[in-house]
């Protein structure tokens, strides 16, 4: 680092500048300036021909706010007569900005999540803060994403942690979480967006997300548990986050408040938000308009909704987008406990369903692989599953993406998914969602409001309910 600085006070002197002062505001470091001895190794005359006095800072040392101090005061100082030194100061303070404690808790994070770093998982708020901040080049800097004006759907796990840093660094947490508060609508990526606003009521909507957010985030859970009187829902990091928790569990907890005031607007007044932030770490008036019961510095970060308020419905609720929505993530909890080799089987069996219409044999896809069955059924026994359970899952999936095609006969969806015939779809499809293919196609364009309270809505990460429950109920039921 003092290399980097040393090369910045070269290309000062490159330019004919008579007097730079540097003036040291009040900070809670400048008492190191009375230490003689560190003065005497950090101050030093450049230039004896114009006396020219550059402070070297040795950032190890130094309070980052000092640093900022007087990187603001010497740009003042020398703009005027050397343009190209506050894009020096940018990149050195970026360049120090990597290796601020946050991004060294990231790594430590990232280090201990091992090969679950580099799964992809949403890319979410960040799109939202990223649009708010017209795309700061310091958003995406360190990560594996160039910056620009977007940031991809989905992004490696490594990622998304390194850019939370990036976000403490260069904007702060105060001023991220003021943003989310003040934002009219939840900072979700497109598909919890879905699945949000098609849930059947609050309380499915709120517990969908956390599901959601649990497969999404290997770092940290979004716990749900319900007694008869509220539906309690707490933002916990699995690992060690370090600082990176003092903002990402507050913040969890905030995009589900704003899930609340999205479906239960003035009547969010009886939520509790808990957060772990003083009311000093967030603006008095920011927490005031937010209209439910706030506890600041709490144990936990998270919601505390009354019952009767989760089972509030949902206005805008769509019983065909909350299936869809439910049975991606469902799907994408199946792929994230695959293999590379699994994953590969399950590609091919897509593509026999989607481009050819046949049925998947295990033979023939054995074959392709160069695998012998005895081989592939042990692969797939070490990771819990059978061939037939991923043909199951892949017609599953697909079968719902074809019953909402009115133009699709139920005898060309049976064909589609590789059934011989209409008898044996139907006996598949009864034992998948609770109900035959003719009625969940009525119903779904009937818009028929218990259809969420389905087996088929607490499939996601639950085996299926006889009588039908919904994800709240079955998320209750394993607290």
């Amino acid at each position: 680092m003092q290399k980097v600085y040393r090369g910045i006070y070269r290309q000062i002197l490159t330019r004919p500048v008579q007097m730079v002062t540097v003036k040291l505001l009040p900070s809670p470091a400048s008492s190191l300036m009375q230490d003689t001895k560190f003065m005497r190794r950090t101050c030093r005359v450049l230039n004896t021909q114009f006396f020219l006095c550059v402070l070297w800072i040795d950032l190890s040392r130094v309070h980052r706010h000092l640093h900022d101090n007087i990187c603001q005061v010497f740009a003042m100082n020398v703009q005027a007569r050397s343009p190209r030194v506050v894009s020096i100061f940018d990149r050195a303070s970026r360049a120090e900005g990597r290796h601020s404690p946050f991004h060294q808790d990231a790594s430590r994070a990232i280090e201990h999540l091992g090969t679950a770093a580099s799964v992809l998982v949403a890319t979410g708020v960040w799109l939202h803060l990223g649009q708010w901040l017209d795309w700061p080049a310091w958003l995406s800097e360190g990560t594996s994403q160039e910056a620009g004006p977007q940031l991809p759907p989905s992004i490696s796990v490594a990622d998304d942690l390194l850019i939370t840093a990036n976000v403490l660094a260069g904007l702060g947490a105060e001023e991220a979480l003021r943003r989310v508060i003040e934002h009219p609508r939840p900072a979700l990526g497109p598909r919890a967006a879905l699945l949000y606003v098609s849930a059947p009521n609050l309380g499915e909507a709120l517990t969908g997300l956390c599901l959601a957010s649990n497969l999404n985030h290997p770092y940290m859970e979004l716990a749900v548990e319900r007694d008869n009187d509220f539906l309690e829902l707490v933002a916990l990091p699995k690992i060690n986050l370090g600082r990176l928790s003092e903002f990402l569990m507050p913040l969890a907890a905030l995009t589900l408040y704003k899930v609340v005031q999205a479906i239960a607007a003035e009547k969010r007044a009886s939520v509790t938000f808990r957060t772990t932030l003083c009311e000093s770490q967030v603006p008095a008036n920011t927490l005031s308009d937010m209209g439910c019961i706030i506890a600041t510095a709490s144990a936990v970060n998270g919601l505390k909704v009354p019952v009767a308020l989760a089972s509030l419905p949902n206005p805008e609720s769509d019983p065909t987008v909350w299936l869809l929505a439910q049975e991606n993530f469902r799907h994408q909890a199946q792929i994230r406990q695959s293999t590379p080799s699994s994953i590969r089987i399950r590609e091919r069996i897509v593509q026999l369903l989607t481009e050819e219409g046949q049925s998947p044999r295990l033979k023939q896809i054995a074959a392709e692989e160069g695998l012998s069955t005895r081989t592939v059924i042990r692969m797939l026994a070490a990771e819990g599953t059978t061939f037939f359970e991923l043909v199951e899952q892949e017609r599953r999936k697909r079968a719902v993406e074809l019953i909402n095609n009115p133009a699709l006969g139920l005898d060309s969806v049976a064909a589609q998914l590789g059934f011989s015939d209409r008898s044996s779809f139907g006996r598949s499809f009864r034992k998948w969602f609770g109900m035959a293919p003719g009625e969940m196609r009525r119903n779904l364009f009937a818009k028929v409001g218990d259809l969420s309270i389905s087996a088929m809505s607490c499939g996601l990460f639950f085996p299926l309910h006889n009588p039908p429950v919904g994800l709240l109920s079955a998320a209750a039921a394993i607290g």
